[in-house]
């Protein structure tokens, strides 16, 4: 059993995350698969509730799930005191030394019929595609594919379609706010914050670390390649904000994930319910991109954008449709990197 759980770890590491932080921890302890925040890996300028972390962790969470349901083993994902996650942080002893929190558990349990919806899920979960350039503006998901991915969010996650018309409005928004990112040095330098990591010399993944730094930096700027490779040097938000725009306007989709609450527990709950959406969505060819900085830069104008109200908090942007090139293959931390 400890073998099977510790082979979900690497079925976890395929989920989403902000900004591909991966801000997740796991330890296999009490015949349990533990599950937290990997505080050293979290992206405070953009998200500083750490609420997007929470989602991140839900759908890793999920992906680990699903992986344990097809290799024929019932699991259950149990929630531990809310209270205990909002202060997930970590308690330092006299002796300078942090002992960590585990909020989430998966744990197994006797065989309760496995639905063959999640047997269906749990082979997506290593072929799913992130997006980070264009998508084909003809290629739309059916009301059908949106019913269908609505239902597995359930109940963890609504979703809300964008109406027509607004994708100009959510166009102008990106390239805003994108351009509000670029131009501040916090959150700029977030989107290379989890190399940090990596010791001279380390190998990641089998990349060394100034290889590994070198492509991130590439793949930065890989969604300012539109039509043709465009080379935009360093130091011009003006015109990467001006292509994260023309890039949004191509989306063919945009989806808003509603969480339950606005409490951490409802944004890992979020963050399960998306990824099994999102599933749905690549069984039927479709990829999907977050537009994580919307959320926390732009939150009010989201809100007015997808028609929602306070009761009804925007965990997550989404964009869907079919890349108009090869997706991008994000780099993935080690399974024994992200045990304690």
């Amino acid at each position: 059993m400890e073998d099977l759980l510790r082979s979900l770890v690497a079925a976890a590491s395929r989920a989403p995350s902000v900004h591909n932080s991966q801000p997740w921890r796991f330890r296999v302890a009490g015949g349990m698969l533990l599950a937290g925040i990997d505080h050293e890996r979290l992206v405070p300028a953009l998200d500083p509730a750490n609420l997007l972390a929470w989602i991140s962790l839900g759908a890793a969470v999920e992906c680990a799930r699903l992986a344990a349901l097809r290799a024929g083993q019932d699991v259950e994902v149990r929630w531990f005191d809310s209270e205990l996650a909002a202060r997930d942080r970590g308690d330092w002893t006299a002796s300078g030394r942090r002992v960590d929190r585990w909020p989430v558990a998966v744990q197994p349990v006797p065989m309760r019929g496995i639905s063959h919806r999640d047997l269906e899920l749990g082979d997506w979960v290593e072929r799913q595609a992130q997006v980070r350039g264009p998508m084909l503006g003809d290629a739309v998901p059916t009301p059908g594919d949106i019913e269908a991915a609505a239902l597995a969010a359930l109940p963890g996650a609504r979703l809300k379609t964008l109406a027509a018309g607004r994708q100009t409005i959510m166009a102008d928004l990106a390239e805003r706010v994108t351009l509000a990112e670029l131009s501040d040095r916090r959150t700029r330098r977030e989107h290379l914050a989890w190399t940090r990591l990596l010791p001279v010399g380390a190998r990641y993944d089998g990349v060394s670390a100034k290889e590994l730094v070198r492509s991130r930096l590439a793949r930065a700027l890989a969604p300012i390649a539109l039509s043709r490779p465009v080379m935009v040097p360093l130091g011009m938000p003006g015109r990467l904000a001006r292509h994260a725009r023309a890039i949004v306007a191509m989306t063919p989709l945009f989806l808003a994930v509603i969480a339950a609450g606005s409490e951490p527990g409802a944004w890992f709950d979020a963050g399960r319910g998306w990824q099994r959406a999102a599933l749905v969505l690549a069984a039927q060819g479709f990829a999907t991109g977050w537009l994580a900085s919307l959320v926390t830069l732009a939150a009010p104008d989201m809100a007015a954008l997808f028609e929602t109200s306070a009761a009804e908090p925007i965990a997550l942007v989404v964009r869907v449709g079919r890349s108009a090139g090869r997706p991008v293959e994000q780099t993935r931390r080690t399974p024994e990197s992200m045990m304690r």
